[in-house]
């Protein structure tokens, strides 16, 4: 009976040694935990994608990267409708699910467009990340999306 728990024991540890090693990867990070830097440029020039204003809504679209979330502006004070473009081969065990910790936000994202409504009440930057906080990203709110166009240098839109 012992031999027989022993060798249980024993696959369930290798077969969660085996999911454990999966996830970190999923997460950008290696089975000890280490941060994995993909092999590519990495790079603070990322095009900022500003929202846009219509009939009382604002709207911004983003698209899920395998290993990260993308920085976006909004408005204060103007409901946001926020899409997150989502293709099969992107989606992982880390970034299919996105909070909002400062809105009490958590979505399932699933493959094609997931919508996330919510208005912003203050001007500052707001946290989003994945579930484990492995994957994160900001939502800057500015009180003039305007006013944010005007003074943002070139690549914004």
């Amino acid at each position: 009976m012992r031999h027989r728990i022993g060798i249980a024991l024993g696959v369930l540890i290798a077969v969660s040694a085996v999911s454990s090693a999966a996830f970190a990867d999923d997460c950008g990070m290696s089975p000890t935990g280490d941060l994995k830097i993909p092999n590519k440029e990495i790079t603070s020039n990322v095009k900022l994608r500003v929202a846009r204003i219509e009939e009382g809504v604002q709207t911004i679209i983003t698209p899920l990267e395998s290993g990260k979330y993308l920085p976006f502006v909004v408005q204060k004070g103007i409901p946001v409708r926020w899409v997150i473009r989502a293709s099969v081969d992107d989606l992982n065990s880390c970034n299919n699910q996105v909070t909002v910790p400062a809105y009490g936000i958590r979505k399932q994202l699933l493959p094609g467009d997931n919508v996330i409504e919510f208005t912003p009440d203050r001007e500052g930057t707001i946290r989003y990340a994945c579930r484990m906080g492995m994957i994160s990203s900001t939502i800057r709110v500015v009180a003039d999306l305007a006013q944010e166009r005007q003074n943002s240098p070139e690549g914004v839109r």
